[in-house]
């Protein structure tokens, strides 16, 4: 029950917030909830929401865990719901944006006439600053290093599983068409 009033609160807070720390924390919760519901609770959750048009959006994004999030969360709701998203996904234009997706890196739908190397070294760069600077203000220890996921294998699994969701849709659209 209460994931009936946790949905929509996280759909509606994840639209109209620009906050990116609370976009991903809203993104991990909907995940959870769509992964842990039975189909039919699922379909009454959804029946007033903008789940397909969300997930679009979250394609639209140019950060490749964004776009993680978003290709998992049209997986889970194929998977559950597949007669209702199979013709939403379409009409949407979800299939579409995994298609170019799967067509290409995350990083070559940028506008930038630089190539991906260097943009890859300026981000490197910028972040390392960043985070140089958090580490003197903080009291740990400055030799430690943190967690960075490497960009270009993030990219990787992206285009992959983008490819994964093409031949899952195939699948299902044949059988559901």
């Amino acid at each position: 029950k209460a994931s009936r009033v946790l949905l929509p609160t996280l759909f509606g807070m994840m639209s109209s917030t620009l906050a990116y720390q609370l976009k991903q924390i809203c993104m991990s919760c909907m995940k959870k909830l769509l992964v842990h519901s039975s189909p039919d609770g699922l379909k009454d959750m959804l029946r007033d929401l903008p789940a397909s048009s969300t997930v679009m959006g979250l394609l639209a994004s140019k950060d490749c865990s964004v776009q993680m999030d978003a290709i998992f969360m049209a997986s889970v709701l194929l998977d559950k719901l597949p007669d209702i998203f199979v013709r939403y996904f379409m009409k949407e234009g979800v299939v579409f944006s995994i298609n170019h997706i799967a067509e290409q890196p995350c990083n070559a739908t940028s506008n930038s006439p630089t190539d991906g190397d260097s943009m890859m070294e300026e981000a490197s760069k910028a972040s390392t600053s960043k985070r140089e600077r958090r580490r003197s203000r903080s009291k740990s220890n400055p030799g430690a290093e943190g967690f960075v996921t490497p960009k270009r294998d993030l990219q990787a699994s992206v285009v992959q599983t983008a490819i994964e969701f093409q031949a899952r849709y195939a699948k299902i659209s044949a059988e559901y068409g």
